[in-house]
């Protein structure tokens, strides 16, 4: 089976059948059996418990009733859904998960280089993600806490679309001067996001008078 991202490990695989006879429940728990490799991300641990809804020996809904996964920089990993296999040639899902981790290691993972002084510390996360094969959606409200700049926001995926809303950092008086020093001396950065391809791509911005974005002070 061909994955979407690359995985490296072992996991070990446990099942039961219970039920009528007619319309049994295949239920499921596959566990790591050592450090996992997900992406760029090392997991410590992985664990979920599964079910399969098996009318007449046919698969009709898989439940994912909880994965639980632990990063070795930290933090902890929460998610449950299901996906209703009615359809195989389109099958649709529901995903939800919970998140806490170190956004500091997060971005050392995928090659982000911040400044030694700039700490993003913990990034909370509740997720949501619906669709089919053709069609997904998905929303995430994100909190950092603990760091330079604690802020909080809402990030949703259409399609191909990202739309960031409700976004806000904080960051103290000297954090501000040093960002707008910054600003005056060459410019501000742009980010973006190519959710078609996952390119992240960051460039300079020569104009002064438009900001790619504002840092308030708390009084």
């Amino acid at each position: 089976m061909e994955l979407p991202v690359a995985v490296d490990g072992a996991c070990n695989l446990v099942t039961q059948v219970r039920g009528e006879l007619d319309s049994p429940t295949l239920d499921g728990r596959l566990a790591s059996l050592g450090p996992l490799l997900i992406d760029k991300v090392a997991l410590e641990t992985v664990q979920a418990d599964f079910e399969v809804i098996l009318p007449e020996f046919q698969p009709t809904r898989f439940d994912l009733n909880e994965l639980r996964a632990q990063p070795t920089t930290g933090g902890e990993i929460l998610a449950n859904g299901l996906v209703d296999l009615t359809n195989l040639e389109n099958p649709a899902f529901q995903l939800a998960s919970q998140a806490s981790l170190s956004a500091d290691a997060l971005a050392q993972t995928y090659g982000i280089n911040l400044p030694a002084e700039i700490v993003l510390g913990v990034l909370n996360a509740d997720f949501d993600a619906a669709g089919d094969l053709d069609s997904q959606a998905a929303s995430a409200n994100w909190q950092l806490e603990e760091g330079t700049f604690p802020g909080s926001g809402e990030v949703t995926l259409a399609d191909t679309h990202v739309v960031l809303n409700n976004t806000r950092l904080q960051a103290e008086p000297a954090a501000v001067m040093r960002a707008r020093r910054a600003e005056r001396g060459g410019g501000c950065r742009r980010s973006e996001i190519d959710s078609g391809s996952g390119a992240w791509r960051t460039s300079s911005v020569g104009s002064k008078s438009a900001p790619a974005a504002s840092m308030t002070a708390p009084r």
